[in-house]
């Protein structure tokens, strides 16, 4: 029965770390990154079927960046991200990164 319930507790739980559920976990790490040359891009997988409210656009400055709707990134997964004047900004290089203020 222990056994049973460990199996079942962590199937659960690679199933609901395998997508983003944060439009502004993203948008943070991805700024952070904009400081870091030794960032070699990422891919984030949103959750499928889900509306992400983007009170903060994702800034993209480093290459390599990819953002996917579901494991296979189909129209048909259903990731939705509405909010603020743009969702999405991608800059041309580390040459538009945000400075830093001391």
């Amino acid at each position: 029965s222990t056994a049973t319930t460990l199996a079942i507790s962590s199937t659960l739980l690679l199933q609901t770390t395998a997508c983003e559920t944060s439009w502004t976990r993203i948008a943070n790490e991805l700024y952070e990154k904009a400081f870091d040359a030794t960032f070699n891009g990422a891919t984030y997988t949103l959750c499928p079927n889900t509306v992400y409210g983007a009170s903060e656009a994702v800034k993209i400055y480093n290459s390599n960046v990819v953002l996917q709707c579901g494991e296979d990134g189909k129209l048909g997964n259903n990731c939705i991200v509405n909010g603020g004047e743009y969702q999405v900004f991608i800059s041309n290089g580390l040459s538009g990164a945000p400075t830093e203020v001391e």
